[in-house]
């Protein structure tokens, strides 16, 4: 989560609209992963997909490394947590 800090929650990209607009560009059966070091932004994200009913919540991992058949990019501040020793966590929807 590049913005930690409570006054920069305005710049958090997941709330209602954008999992409204991730409904719309997606077709049924897409995957949506969504990783974050920040618990309160997993629990953001976590409530906006499950108040839409056309996205569930299948598998929260925490090691990239566990997805053998998906090719995720790692960002920048993936790494720069890995670096820390923070660990993210994984989400997985599927657009039903």
């Amino acid at each position: 989560d590049p913005w930690p800090k409570k006054r920069h929650s305005k710049r958090k990209l997941v709330d209602r609209d954008f999992v409204e607009d991730i409904e719309f560009i997606t077709e049924k059966n897409s995957l949506i992963i969504f990783a974050s070091d920040n618990h309160a932004y997993q629990e953001q994200a976590m409530k906006y997909f499950s108040e839409n009913e056309n996205f569930i919540n299948l598998e929260k991992k925490v090691n990239i490394t566990k997805f053998k058949n998906i090719e995720l990019i790692e960002t920048k501040y993936y790494k720069k947590a890995l670096k820390n020793k923070i660990r993210s966590v994984f989400f997985i929807f599927n657009r039903r």
